[in-house]
């Protein structure tokens, strides 16, 4: 199969004295011609589609500062993203494709609120708030069939809300704390009534990272944890996917001449749990490596 692409865009950004406002645009021409194997026919590959489209979109953002570290901003954007060759062809295992997916056709609206800290490297180094939220037509989305085999399909219309957070605090000059956190409410808006107001597959309504590290004289040592919420492999929200847990451990340690020894325990409970496809994933590992810089 092949896919041929010309594409173009233009960026912008003008400043002000306090108010930076930046706009783009981009147009893309695709030519696609794929094949498929099909069963009882003469020739080994059959043409199954001829296709050719433009997709276009364009973004108008803005950022106010507000003084002492703070800074407002927003954006608004409209945007066309054709299928990959994954969405379109899977991998031919589990993951299985769609020539016939359409492109999808979204609005995209966001506004946050940034903090960065001074020079020093002390304290609240960096804070963010976003709110998003998202309006998408033909969303392109994985789901899992009762043959635990996953498929794209376009879902004829979605609503993604949702709001960010992250965080990143230096408490010592050894000490640093990190975070982030996502909470969505990835809405299926198609009209028919078994699926509307479900979750969309393969998409946790909590997402919580965190990582401590710890900068010695000899060393570096880090612990991070991620927890994400349950969620649903299909259309119909039948079939979950378990709270997930993780913690894992790691370090560093300069040696001399520019080599250093990295070591790194994932996984530490050993908890088997699923990704997102559904499949479960591997147990504790262990990790050990040498680089030279």
């Amino acid at each position: 199969s092949r896919r041929r692409s010309l594409a173009a865009g233009t960026e912008a950004e003008v400043p002000f004295k306090r108010l930076t406002i930046n706009a783009g645009a981009q147009i893309e021409r695709i030519v696609d011609r794929f094949f498929e194997r099909r069963a009882f026919a003469s020739g080994d590959l059959l043409p199954s589609r001829d296709h050719g489209e433009i997709l276009w979109g364009y973004r108008l953002g803005a950022a106010l500062e507000l003084g002492a570290g703070w800074r407002l901003k927003g954006h608004y954007g409209r945007y066309r993203r054709a299928p990959n060759f994954f969405e379109l062809f899977g991998d031919r295992g589990a993951v299985v494709g769609n020539a016939e997916l359409d492109s999808e056709r979204g609005h995209n609206r966001d506004i946050g609120l940034v903090y960065r800290g001074g020079s020093d490297g002390m304290g609240l180094l960096l804070a963010e708030v976003v709110y998003y939220a998202n309006r998408v037509n033909d969303l392109i989305r994985f789901a899992q069939n009762s043959q635990r085999v996953s498929k794209p399909d376009n879902f004829g219309r979605a609503q993604l809300r949702g709001v960010e957070a992250r965080a990143q605090v230096q408490l010592a000059r050894t000490l640093e704390i990190s975070g982030n956190y996502l909470y969505q409410r990835p809405e299926n808006r198609t009209p028919f009534s078994f699926e509307r107001g479900n979750d969309l597959p393969n998409a946790p309504r909590h997402r919580l990272n965190g990582r401590i590290g710890v900068d010695l004289s000899l060393s570096a040592v880090h612990y991070e944890f991620s927890r994400e919420s349950r969620h649903f492999l299909d259309r119909a929200n039948l079939r979950t996917v378990p709270v997930r847990v993780l913690h894992h451990v790691g370090g560093r340690v300069p040696l001399r001449g520019g080599i250093a020894l990295s070591w790194a325990l994932r996984n530490l409970r050993d908890n088997r749990v699923a990704d997102l496809w559904g499949y479960p994933l591997p147990g504790r590992s262990y990790a050990l490596s040498i680089d030279y810089h």
